[in-house]
């Protein structure tokens, strides 16, 4: 399947090896950023499969979050990968063991980023935006009312990007070790100033399908 942004589109394709080879190829501060540690050290494909292949029963176990739906991405611009994303939907069963389910409330759909990763070639370039846009995009057509995404507290430059696709700080943290991160959403009821919340408005005003198709399913 495949959706598209202005500038990149996601492919939905589930390649460990990549993915792996690519974390594995940046120093730690950046690896972590990427991955909070989900797939442990050292960064391998088969460490990167192993929690693909576990995440519904991890989410429900340790966060409360029943799987709607999974999608994994290849960014892809002019053709050539540039990056990774994924996306989940879920719903919350035990606002206790998360922020995320304190936040939205029980059995409200919300989608959830994870492992945002641009290759050091294509960054600087505005493919980030347009891909976590998309990938937004992605979420509110499947039913999510919300879009969440962590980000280390340190990292500002992180922060800022955020905010300028349109989410907020929800003022709530949680911690991943000695690290801790902010909770951000961007809601699909946010005027149409989020570019994320705009596309699907114009998608949905102009009667266009979303562009979804097979391609690259793994």
């Amino acid at each position: 399947m495949a959706s598209r942004s202005q500038a990149v589109t996601l492919c939905e394709r589930a390649d460990a090896e990549q993915f792996a080879s690519w974390l594995a190829a940046e120093d730690e501060t950046v690896a972590f950023t990427v991955d909070g540690g989900n797939f442990g050290r050292p960064l391998t494909a088969d460490a990167v499969r192993k929690w693909w292949a576990g995440k519904e029963e991890s989410f429900i176990d340790q966060r409360g979050w029943e799987t709607l739906e999974y999608r994994i991405f290849d960014i892809v611009s002019d053709e050539h990968v540039c990056g990774h994303i994924e996306v989940g939907i879920f719903s919350g069963n035990d606002p206790g063991l998360n922020i995320a389910s304190a936040h939205c409330g029980v059995g409200v759909p919300f989608g959830y980023l994870l492992h945002v990763y641009i290759l050091p070639s294509s960054r600087g370039k505005g493919m980030g935006l347009d891909a976590v846009v998309a990938a937004c995009h992605e979420s509110f057509l499947l039913g999510a009312a919300s879009v969440l995404c962590i980000v280390q507290e340190s990292n500002v430059r992180a922060q800022q990007f955020y905010k300028r696709i349109g989410f907020t700080d929800t003022g709530k943290t949680t911690m991943r070790g000695v690290h801790k991160f902010g909770l951000f959403e961007c809601k699909k009821s946010t005027s149409a100033s989020c570019p994320a919340v705009a596309l699907v408005d114009e998608r949905d005003a102009e009667g266009v399908a979303d562009g979804r198709g097979a391609e690259g399913q793994a």
